[in-house]
């Protein structure tokens, strides 16, 4: 199914690559909190459209960050047991 340069690439290797992007997701994923939390904190100083658009906005790039980080968990986990018998 893969081709014989691919098997030549260790799991390791596959999984330093998707640890890194679960770290950039995973802090990508706080940075959205925290803009979610200072967003409501400045519920009184900005209009309430605005604050409503801003909130959405962190929260889904919140979730699009969150779903990206188990995905690459999730590549990294399979890489590694894939070569186990069960």
């Amino acid at each position: 199914m893969e081709d014989k340069w691919m098997n030549m690439i260790s799991n390791r290797t596959v999984c330093g690559w998707y640890y890194f992007f679960f770290v950039l997701a995973a802090i990508i994923a706080a940075l959205g909190l925290l803009g979610f939390g200072a967003t409501l904190a400045g519920v009184m100083k900005a209009p309430r459209g605005i604050t409503i658009g801003m909130s959405f906005s962190y929260l889904l790039n919140t979730l699009i960050a969150l779903v990206t980080a188990l995905f690459a968990y999730l590549v990294c986990d399979r890489a590694l047991i894939s070569g186990k018998k069960d």
